[in-house]
């Protein structure tokens, strides 16, 4: 598998990579024969060649699992015959989210405070964001002064990530701290791990 991915042969990587997740292996072995998968997926005739047979092992609830499941999710973003929707729920992605913010001004400085939305259980319907000290500002008009309220209130949006990847619209400003919340549904009572990958 490692010859033919530096001789530059996809077929043989995935052919290798699929019989090796398909058997009992170590779990370093079934991550790294994962891995080649994940890296190979996309809408091409080899990765499609062997996408049956990359829907049968993800079934197997084994150590390539959960790499599998995401090469399937790229696939179908890239546009491959495989239903997107289906894949990224498979997969245990989070799509439906809604994203608040954003609160204060500098990444950096304003991570550290707390902001309205950890102080509650669930979004609300409205944030009042504050503008540190601009939020009353005082302008000089001529021979007095007038106080504006700069304060306003912020809707959280609902967003649809269908591949799972959540990145923030060009409209939302690049600076301040955002937060964001999604919605699990679990059908018995379990322990259960949410990972993060950024």
């Amino acid at each position: 598998m490692e010859t033919a991915e530096l001789q530059e042969r996809p077929e043989t990587v995935l052919d290798s990579a699929l019989r090796l997740c398909a058997l009992p292996a170590a779990p370093q072995l079934h991550e790294l024969a994962s891995n080649r998968v994940l890296q190979h997926a996309a809408n091409s005739w080899t990765f499609n060649s062997f996408l049956r047979r990359v829907k049968s092992i993800a079934a197997t609830h084994n150590g390539c699992t959960f790499n599998l499941r995401l090469a399937l999710v790229a696939a179908g973003t890239d546009g491959s015959n495989v239903d997107l929707d289906m894949a990224a729920h498979s997969s245990g992605m989070f799509t439906r989210w809604r994203i608040a913010g954003p609160f204060g001004r500098y990444n950096n400085v304003d991570f550290e405070r707390r902001w309205p939305p950890e102080a509650e259980q669930f979004f609300r319907a409205a944030y009042s964001a504050e503008q540190d000290s601009a939020s009353l500002r005082t302008e000089h008009l001529g021979v007095g002064s007038a106080k504006a309220d700069l304060s306003r209130n912020i809707m959280p949006e609902r967003f649809w990530f269908r591949d799972g990847m959540v990145t923030l619209p060009e409209y939302f400003p690049s600076s301040g701290v955002f937060y964001a919340a999604s919605d699990v549904e679990l059908s018995i009572r379990t322990n259960s791990r949410i990972d993060v990958l950024s």
